[in-house]
């Protein structure tokens, strides 16, 4: 079996080094600075835990207890919210921290999420329409989508008892 490298390139002087990285931008001094990126866990029923990078449109998980979602940037003026797949918020245990260790929110719904359904987790400003990270950056809303594996479960439906009609003698 051959194996190659490919030879080595000389850059131009007016390529940049940096130039192939999708860093987003340069601070004022010209550094690089660090793409927003998120990274999801996933905590399943039996207590185990999935990780992923959260960069791909359409993620897909197992049944799922709770979620944490984090990013090694602090986040300023963030909140996280878990729609359900008729666009309504999932009720849960929400809780949310930012700090020199960056950004961790945890959603404990408080029903599993459901197999066979889509979910979507937003990032979005708390009180604006953006939000910022550690190097003052503003960053409009992040929605990640979640399938959960499986088959659609048929809702329970209500039945309404049938009006009985009054005996005639």
């Amino acid at each position: 079996m051959l194996v190659a490298c490919p030879s080595p390139r000389q850059s131009t002087a007016s390529e940049s080094p940096v130039s192939a990285l999708d860093a987003g931008a340069r601070s004022d001094a010209g550094l690089l600075l660090p793409p927003l990126a998120f990274r999801l866990g996933v905590e399943l029923a039996d207590g185990g835990w999935l990780s992923f990078d959260a960069a791909s449109s359409l993620a897909h998980a197992p049944p799922a207890v709770a979620l944490e979602l984090s990013s090694p940037l602090e986040l300023v003026g963030a909140r996280v919210r878990l729609f359900d797949w008729s666009d309504s918020v999932v009720p849960g245990d929400d809780m949310v921290t930012s700090g020199d260790g960056g950004f961790q929110a945890r959603i404990r719904p408080l029903r599993a999420l459901e197999a066979g359904r889509a979910y979507e987790l937003v990032v979005d400003g708390e009180i604006d329409t953006t939000f910022s990270d550690t190097f003052g950056r503003q960053h409009a809303d992040v929605r990640l989508r979640l399938q959960i594996d499986g088959d659609v479960q048929p809702t329970r439906t209500q039945v309404r008892p049938s009006r009985k009609k009054p005996l005639q003698p």
